[in-house]
């Protein structure tokens, strides 16, 4: 978060921005965490929230290294995240999208 914007916040909206931040790296880095390959749906819930998430010029105003620190995700997942996102935003702008996007846009 900017220092300008933290300073004009009211203290309960500086600790509901922490606590919203806190909570997105939570769910990346321990609910969604794994060792492992995921399964087709856990990968698709992962991808869908991260692209929730990611604000719609992370690329163009260079804030990806940011976004990866605040989120704990990595480059790859990141990445993954913004063409997840791209796709279903033209698949719904063209009005021919299905109920929930299938794996094979990842």
């Amino acid at each position: 978060m900017s220092k300008d914007f933290l300073k004009r916040a009211q203290p309960c909206d500086q600790q509901a921005v922490n606590d919203m931040v806190d909570g997105i790296k939570a769910f990346f880095t321990g609910t969604m965490a794994t060792r492992g390959r995921r399964a087709d749906l856990d990968r698709s819930v992962l991808f869908a929230a991260a692209a929730a998430v990611i604000p719609k010029g992370v690329r163009e105003n260079r804030q990806m290294r940011a976004f990866m620190r605040l989120t704990g995700l990595r480059h790859d997942a990141v990445s993954k995240a913004i063409t997840y996102r791209t796709r279903w935003v033209t698949c719904v702008a063209a009005g021919a999208c299905p109920r929930r996007p299938s794996t094979s846009m990842v």
